[in-house]
């Protein structure tokens, strides 16, 4: 059985107390993280859910409202001692993140 939790659904501009796309698919011990929108590591914080336990990140497409916090929980991983999740997604995404990591550093 496969468990989703809906962290967002919002789009580029949501509603507010909405977050924008995001969303945990749960089989067994494994949790994949969809789409990492505005508003979703604050989610997974209401949520309960262990940002250690997430193995994967799904990135579906490279629009904002999808990736504006993918930096964010990754670092908040590396905070609490976790490895990098594997990030899986279209061409481009390992580009997007080494830029990105370059431009916090």
């Amino acid at each position: 059985t496969t468990k989703i939790t809906f962290l967002g659904t919002g789009g580029a501009l949501p509603p507010a107390h909405h977050a924008q796309s995001g969303l945990i698919l749960e089989k067994a011990d494994r949790k994949l993280l969809v789409d990492c929108g505005s508003g979703v590591l604050l989610r997974l914080g209401e949520g309960g859910i262990d940002l250690g336990e997430i193995s994967t990140i799904l990135i579906s497409h490279l629009h904002l409202d999808h990736v504006s916090e993918v930096l964010p929980i990754i670092t908040a991983r590396w905070l609490m001692g976790h490895i990098q999740p594997e990030v899986i997604g279209p061409n481009g995404i390992k580009n997007y993140l080494r830029i990105k990591l370059q431009l916090t550093t």
